[in-house]
C-alpha cells in the first residue's frame, strides 16, 4: 500500500496536468475552434472529395467580356440577352449571383426591367437575396414551402431582421430566391455556409434556403423541405430522400472538391460558342472580373469566388455528400484523451524500465488519435479533431518522462548512498535501472557468503605502531574489495581484520558459487604479490583463512529505526564464520562448506568431517584443489 501511496504522490504532478488539460478543454472550448477549424482544414488538402464536380458551371462575366461588352453594370436588356443564351444553352437550372435590387428609373428602364423579368421567367431561375440588419427594408414572402418538426421552437432560432433582393416585377417569374451571404471563421476561412437562414418581423418568422440550397432544390424538383429543429438550434434538414445534417446555427461543412469547378465566359455564351457545357447543368452567373468580384479563403483554396462556393456547394447537396461534426465529437476527444493518458501512466508504470517499449507507447498513443480521426473522415466523413487530444498526451509522455527522469535520479542517489560502500558500481548501476525496493524489504535467498580474516594478525599487531596497524588492514581490506566487486559481490561489513560478503543478492547472478571461489583465489593471489613487497620493506606478510557456504539465508536491510544496513542472516553466514574460524585448526587455508560443495562440484576435493561451534554433528568440509595439507587432524573448531 505504501508503494502504491508513493507511486501516487509522484505521479501526482502529471495527474493534475491531465485534469488540467482536460478542464482547459473544457472552459476554452470556443477559443480552440480556429484549432479545429485548421485540423479539418488539413483532412481536406490530404483527401479533398473526389466525386464528379460537373453538375454545376459557372458562367463569368470576366475582363474579357467587360472589354467587349463594357463596364459593369450592363443595361438590363443585355443582362436579360445573357439570360436567354444561357437558357437557350440547354441548363436545367440558372443562378443569378446580381442582385437587382432597384428599377432601373432611366428612360426606358420599366421596359428593360421586364425583358430582364421575362428572360428570368422563360427558364427555372434562382435569384440572389441578400440578408442582415438592413433597415427600412421589407421582407418579401418566401417562394418555397417548409415543413418544420422536432423539439425546438422555430421562434428561438437565430434570425437577421432584414432582406435586400431583387425588385418584385423582377422577382415575379424567378423559381427561388436564395441567400447569398457567407460566414467566415475567426481566422477569415469559410468553413461552414448556413444553408437555412431565419428573418422576422413584428408576426412572423421566415426561412430562408440559401443560394445554393435552391438551385440543388430546383435541379432535383423538390418542391420544398422539411426541417428538423431541436432546442440548442437546427439539427436536420431534408431534400427530397437527402439528409442534411446542419449545425445549431443552420450551417453545413464546406467540402471542397478535387476536380475543379467548370467555367465558360459570358463572351463565348452570348456569341453561341459554349457549345454542350452548359446542356443539362447548374448555371451561376456572375460578375468575376477584376475589381467587382469578391474573394474567400476556403480550406484548401485561397481565394475562392462566391460564385464557386456556391457552386462546390451545390455539388455536395445534387451528389448527397456531407462532412459532419458529431454532437458529441468533444466529449468523444476528452475521453479519448483520458483513456490514453491513464493508459500511457499505467504503461510508464509497468514498463519504466523497458525504455523503447515505453517510447513505441507513447509514440503509438499519441499517433492513435491523429489516425483516428483521419480515418474517420475517410471512412464516414465525420469530423474530429485530433490535434488537440495528441498534443495533450505528447505533454503527458514529457511530464511523465521528466517525473521517470526525477524518480531514477533519486533512487539512484538513494542507492548510491546506501549501497554505494558495499556493492560494485556495476551493480549499483544495475539496482537503478529495476524498481526492486531495497530500502525496507527483505527477502529469502540462495546466496554464497564468504568470511575472510587476516590470520594471526591480532597478536602481532600488539607490537606495531597504530598507523602501520592500520595500513595494514587497510591495504588487505581494500584488495579484498577490489577483488570483490570485481565480482560484483555484495560487502556486507568489515568487522576489524575480517570482511564478510555474499553473492546472489541483491542481484541474481546464477553463477554465485563460481563468482565466489574466483574471489578467495584471486584475493590470495594478489596477496601473494603484495606479501613479496612487504618482505622487500622487511614487514610481516598478510596472511587471511576464508570460510565460503551456500544457503538460504534472510537478505535486506536489518537494524533500527535510526540506523540499518543491508546484510544477510542465516545459517550459511554462521557457517562461513566457523569454516573461516577452522582454517587454522586444519591447516587449509580455504575451506568450503557442504552446502557449496553440492552446487559446485568441479575444482574441490574434500578435506575431512569437522565438528563445527553451533552445529550438532560434524560437518564434511571442502577445499580448492592443492591447498589441502598433507594430513589433517580432526579438532574442534
Amino acid at each position: 500500500m505504501n508503494k502504491l501511496y508513493d507511486r501516487f504522490r509522484a505521479r501526482l504532478g502529471v495527474l493534475s496536468l491531465i485534469v488540467m488539460l482536460v478542464a482547459s478543454h473544457v472552459v476554452f472550448n470556443t477559443s480552440l475552434d480556429d484549432l479545429r477549424g485548421n485540423s479539418f482544414d488539413f483532412y481536406q488538402t490530404l483527401s479533398p472529395r473526389t466525386a464528379a464536380a460537373d453538375n454545376v458551371v459557372v458562367v463569368g462575366v470576366d475582363d474579357e467580356t467587360i472589354g467587349v461588352e463594357g463596364r459593369w453594370p450592363w443595361p438590363r436588356n443585355r443582362i436579360a440577352d445573357l439570360v436567354t443564351a444561357i437558357h437557350t444553352s440547354g441548363v436545367s437550372v440558372l443562378g443569378i449571383d446580381v442582385l437587382f435590387s432597384e428599377s432601373d428609373e432611366s428612360p426606358g428602364g420599366v421596359a428593360r426591367d421586364d425583358q430582364l423579368a421575362a428572360a428570368i421567367a422563360s427558364s427555372p431561375t434562382i435569384l440572389a437575396t441578400s440578408i442582415g440588419d438592413f433597415p427600412g427594408s421589407s421582407i418579401p414572402d418566401t417562394s418555397v414551402g417548409w415543413a418544420v418538426v422536432g423539439n425546438g421552437n422555430a421562434e428561438a432560432l437565430p434570425w437577421q431582421p432584414g432582406i435586400i433582393t431583387s425588385t418584385a416585377t423582377i422577382r415575379a417569374g424567378a423559381a427561388g430566391l436564395g441567400i447569398v451571404r457567407s460566414v467566415s471563421d475567426n481566422d477569415g476561412v469559410v468553413r461552414t455556409v448556413p444553408l437555412v437562414w431565419a428573418s422576422k418581423t413584428a408576426d412572423q418568422l421566415s426561412l430562408w434556403p440559401a443560394f445554393s440550397l435552391e438551385l440543388a432544390r430546383a435541379y432535383t424538383s423538390s418542391t420544398g423541405y422539411a426541417l428538423r429543429i431541436r432546442p440548442s438550434g437546427f439539427e436536420a434538414l431534408k431534400l427530397g430522400e437527402t439528409v442534411i445534417p446542419l449545425s445549431n446555427g443552420g450551417a453545413v461543412w464546406l467540402w471542397e472538391q478535387e476536380k475543379p469547378i467548370p467555367r465558360v465566359s459570358a463572351l463565348d455564351v452570348m456569341a453561341g460558342k459554349a457549345g454542350d457545357v452548359l446542356k443539362g447543368k447548374i448555371a451561376i452567373l456572375s460578375v468575376n472580373a477584376l475589381g467587382v468580384d469578391k474573394f474567400h479563403t476556403t480550406p484548401t483554396v485561397a481565394a475562392r469566388s462566391g460564385a464557386e462556393i456556391h457552386a462546390v456547394l451545390a455539388n455536395q447537396l445534387v451528389d448527397g455528400k456531407f462532412l459532419s461534426e458529431p454532437a458529441d465529437a468533444k466529449i468523444v476527444e476528452r475521453v479519448w484523451f483520458l483513456l490514453s493518458a491513464l493508459l500511457l501512466l499505467t504503461a510508464s508504470y509497468f514498463f519504466a524500465n523497458r525504455i523503447w517499449l515505453l517510447l513505441a507507447a507513447g509514440v503509438a498513443l499519441c499517433l492513435a488519435p491523429l489516425l483516428a480521426g483521419y480515418a474517420a473522415y475517410l471512412q464516414s466523413a465525420q469530423l474530429y479533431e485530433p490535434v488537440q487530444p495528441a498534443v495533450g498526451l505528447a505533454a503527458v509522455a514529457l511530464a511523465e518522462v521528466y517525473s521517470l527522469f526525477r524518480e531514477s535520479d533519486a533512487r539512484r542517489r538513494q542507492l548510491s548512498r546506501q549501497f554505494s560502500q558495499y556493492l560494485s558500481p556495476n551493480v549499483v548501476a544495475m539496482l537503478s535501472e529495476t524498481r526492486r525496493d531495497l530500502t525496507t524489504s527483505a527477502e529469502k535467498r540462495e546466496i554464497t557468503v564468504l568470511m575472510m580474516d587476516m590470520r594471526g594478525f591480532t597478536s602481532s599487531s600488539e607490537s606495531l605502531p597504530a598507523d602501520e596497524i592500520n595500513a595494514t588492514v587497510n591495504r588487505f581490506l581494500t584488495l579484498a574489495s577490489q577483488e570483490i566487486f570485481k565480482r560484483d559481490g555484495t560487502i556486507d561489513k568489515f568487522m576489524g581484520d575480517a570482511i564478510l560478503a555474499f553473492w546472489n543478492a541483491p542481484m541474481d547472478q546464477a553463477d554465485h558459487t563460481d563468482r565466489a571461489l574466483e574471489t578467495v583465489l584471486a584475493i590470495r593471489a594478489s596477496l601473494d604479490i603484495e606479501n613479496v613487497q612487504r618482505q622487500k620493506d622487511g614487514k610481516p606478510p598478510i596472511l587471511v583463512g576464508a570460510g565460503v557456504e551456500t544457503g538460504i539465508c534472510s537478505v535486506g536491510n536489518f537494524g533500527s529505526d535510526i540506523r540499518f544496513d543491508y546484510t544477510a542472516i542465516g545459517s550459511s553466514v554462521n557457517m562461513s564464520a566457523r569454516l573461516e574460524s577452522a582454517t587454522k585448526a586444519t591447516g587449509c587455508p580455504v575451506l568450503l562448506g557442504p552446502g557449496f560443495a553440492q552446487r559446485h562440484i568441479e575444482g574441490i576435493e574434500p578435506v575431512d568431517r569437522i565438528e563445527l561451534s553451533g552445529f550438532a554433528n560434524p560437518v564434511q568440509v571442502f577445499t580448492p584443489f592443492g591447498l589441502k595439507p598433507t594430513a589433517n587432524k580432526k579438532r574442534k573448531a
